[in-house]
């Protein structure tokens, strides 16, 4: 079983940098290694437009991954709540969050991509997460970190995992898992405190406030809940790095830095490869001017 998983787009159709010549061909790379399923861990738009959402569906249709059994995709806060694309944009900005329908926004993103949705488990139609996916001998459970607006959550950039969510996402894995089998989550926010190489005071200062206005909170609990369900693998995105990591027993895919990693033409993805012999996370770096694999970590 291969699994390649890419996340964090920002698609952005009124952008000077629309990236979408960029994710075109990060997936063009992507096909090319034909595995077994694709995840994609939100934050498709950088301003939650339409525009994007119909740009990666028609995309996924081109590359045809826009089949339930190919590809699980799930919802980013930009997905919800889009960004401060300005200075004015940004005074703005909680004003928008606090104006923002997120059940209506949560819909509608998946909307655009509900042939991904077919064969998953819910605990009703009206809920669209948690949901779990099997893709052969794996499930693939699916949750919303999302948090919703509020002033400690002025950003609308934090993530928190609800009780209710647990309880149905603990309901869906007794009726639908058997003990024992391959278990993976698909989730936005990552699970690590964020660091920086440099460590100047501007540098300390922006780090501290990622880590204020970024986290997901409660995590240690979340991650004592996970470990007892029996999830071994988690794949997200939300801070812009690529990064492979271990907390306990559970091994984390960060493919946050697909498009955003500092690289005009550099595309990231993450591959995991389940065999016999063991599991492999692989990190890939392709120039998306050329299709040429850069490196391999």
């Amino acid at each position: 079983m291969t699994i390649a998983h890419i996340s964090d787009l920002h698609l952005n159709f009124e952008g000077k940098h629309t990236n979408y010549k960029k994710v075109e061909n990060l997936l063009k790379e992507v096909t090319s290694l034909e595995p077994d399923h694709l995840v994609i861990s939100g934050d498709i738009s950088e301003d939650g437009r339409l525009e994007d959402f119909d740009f990666l569906r028609e995309l996924l249709i081109k590359f045809k991954y826009l089949d339930s059994a190919l590809t699980t995709i799930i919802v980013g806060n930009h997905d919800i709540y889009g960004t401060a694309l300005s200075i004015e944009d940004a005074l703005l900005y909680p004003d928008r969050c606090k104006g923002t329908d997120y059940d209506f926004n949560l819909k509608r993103f998946h909307s655009f991509f509900e042939e991904l949705m077919v064969d998953t488990h819910r605990i009703s139609e009206n809920d669209v997460y948690p949901y779990i996916k099997q893709v052969g001998a794996f499930f693939i459970l699916a949750l919303n970190s999302i948090e919703e607006f509020s002033t400690r959550n002025f950003t609308a950039s934090n993530g928190f995992i609800k009780k209710e969510q647990k309880l149905k996402a603990e309901q869906l894995l007794d009726n639908f898992v058997s003990k024992g089998s391959p278990l993976l989550l698909a989730i936005h926010h990552h699970f690590y405190k964020i660091k920086r190489q440099k460590d100047t005071f501007a540098g300390q200062i922006l780090t501290k406030i990622e880590n204020n206005t970024m986290k997901l909170r409660k995590k240690k609990k979340l991650l004592a809940t996970l470990e007892k369900w029996g999830v071994s693998h988690i794949l997200h995105g939300h801070f812009h790095d690529q990064k492979i990591y271990e907390i306990g027993n559970i091994v984390f895919s960060n493919s946050g830095g697909s498009i955003k990693n500092g690289h005009a033409t550099f595309a990231k993805y993450n591959l995991l490869e389940f065999t016999d012999e063991g599991n492999f996370i692989t990190t890939r770096t392709i120039n998306t001017e050329s299709f040429e694999l850069q490196n391999q970590v």
